[in-house]
């Protein structure tokens, strides 16, 4: 009646809140009146975005052959296993074929790149482009020259 009311209108928290503070009180009036709100659909439904609006999604284009463009990233949280506790994984964006390497949360962008002249480098050759998830391995100055 107070908040969803034809005649009142979906005033929000503090409209409502108002509202019933004219004619109610009690201990937990605030909490009550925000989760009501929170709930409402319609308020939801309308809400104003106060975000730009997103542009379209760019593809990236397709690879001219294997091994041309990569893509890595890690498993993480895994329970320890012969001292490891995650796995880096090294796609191949055309064939989708992958590497995955055991090694620890705590691998530096030199042990990474250790692990790419070691493990995947000699047998595809250095890539072109890598794409990652941006994570600090990845934008450390270490691994920003040597790609």
């Amino acid at each position: 009646m107070h908040h969803d009311g034809a005649l009142v209108g979906h005033l929000g928290v503090s409209g409502t809140l108002e509202m019933v503070g004219c004619k109610y009180w009690w201990n937990d009036i605030i909490a009550f009146t925000c989760h009501y709100v929170e709930g409402c659909h319609t308020c939801a439904w309308n809400k104003v975005c106060n975000k730009k609006p997103m542009g379209l999604l760019q593809p990236l284009p397709i690879p001219e052959g294997p091994w041309l463009w990569t893509q890595s990233d890690f498993i993480t949280e895994l329970p320890p296993s012969k001292g490891f506790d995650a796995i880096y994984i090294i796609v191949d964006r055309l064939t989708k074929m992958a590497h995955f390497i055991p090694c620890k949360t705590t691998c530096t962008s030199e042990q990474l790149v250790e692990l790419h002249i070691q493990r995947v480098w000699p047998l595809h050759g250095l890539p072109l482009h890598h794409n990652t998830d941006r994570g600090p391995q990845f934008t450390a100055p270490y691994m920003r020259n040597l790609y």
